[in-house]
């Protein structure tokens, strides 16, 4: 039995403000809002005004130094990390300071680069009118366009032919019979993987050990694997996520407490003794910069995990690993 452990970054539009820019309205007038208010106004801005906000691109510039920090740190540990990139965010990014200079950020030896979509649109609903303002549902018609899009500008940006996707958002179930049309799309686009499927419910984390990588073999498709994830995303602790995702507005873990919790992910893995056990994290590089600038709790994890014999593996390597 192996305990596999796979942190995943989800790289898109930097996020890390605790209040909405001054351009689209004051800090005091902010503070008299009731929390729906501001609910509304997070996700209005989330949804467009990210990519109009005039200081997009210097927090774009440090989630680059944070890919390239956590490059650093897991070479160290001879451990890989998979950065699933936002088509349009890479696009972005590549206007503002050229090809070659992001390319300089992505090069490196523990870095797996697949793709995080193109527009960060849903792929399926859940009902949650909060998350479809943030993200709405992409017609099941556009998945093919939205998938090769993201993978065409990561080819030609970073010379990578993505295999694998991490939806926006992310399920709250599997795929089923009715998404036949995104199984299709990723067919088509010659996706070997789907990272969909990560949370239990809209608030709740999918557990150690109930769910590990799997096929999609029931419904026609033995090609596409899917490699959900397990615990909480760090953006439900971060503002403003933590607010529209778990309705709370002051609650945010310390460095001891994120290491505690994730450490105990671990331990629950390794309590298992008749199957190879999966700890499939999802995290991003804009709340790291926030909650970990210093890397702290990421060297703690890898410090365990060498430890305790624990591989440290990309997502592409389950994908392997799991066709073997």
């Amino acid at each position: 039995m192996t305990v596999y452990l796979a942190f995943s970054f989800d790289t898109e539009q930097p996020l890390t403000l605790d209040y909405l820019p001054e351009h689209i309205i004051k800090k005091e007038e902010y503070l008299k809002l009731d929390k729906e208010s501001k609910k509304l106004l997070w996700a209005d801005y989330i949804r467009e005004g990210v990519w109009k906000d005039p200081d997009l691109f210097k927090r774009s510039q440090s989630e680059l130094e944070t890919i390239l920090e956590l490059n650093e740190l897991f070479s160290k540990f001879n451990g890989k990390f998979t950065s699933f990139v936002l088509g349009r965010w890479l696009d972005f990014v590549v206007d503002g300071i050229g090809q070659e200079n992001v390319r300089k950020y992505f090069n490196g030896f523990a870095i797996d680069i697949q793709s995080h979509s193109y527009n960060h649109k849903a792929y399926k609903t859940t009902g949650d009118k909060t998350r479809e303002k943030i993200s709405p549902t992409l017609n099941k018609s556009e998945v093919y366009q939205e998938i090769k899009k993201s993978k065409d500008s990561i080819n030609r940006h970073l010379n990578i032919n993505v295999i694998g996707l991490r939806v926006p958002m992310g399920n709250t179930e599997p795929l089923c019979g009715d998404d036949l049309e995104i199984l299709n799309a990723l067919k088509d686009n010659e996706m070997q993987y789907i990272s969909s499927w990560l949370k239990a419910e809209q608030r709740k984390p999918n557990p150690v050990g109930k769910v590990k990588p799997f096929f999609y073999s029931n419904l026609g498709y033995p090609e596409i694997l899917e490699i959900p994830g397990v615990g909480y995303f760090d953006v439900h602790y971060t503002q403003p996520t933590r607010m529209l995702v778990f309705d709370e507005e002051n609650k945010v873990w310390n460095i001891n407490q994120r290491t505690s919790y994730y450490i105990g992910l671990l331990e629950e893995a390794l309590k298992i003794k008749d199957k190879d056990a999966f700890v499939t994290l999802v995290c991003h590089p804009w709340p790291v910069k926030s909650y970990d600038p210093k890397l702290e709790f990421h060297r703690n994890i890898l410090e365990f995990s060498k430890k305790e014999k624990i591989s440290i593996v990309s997502y592409t390597e389950i994908n392997n690993l799991m066709r073997k």
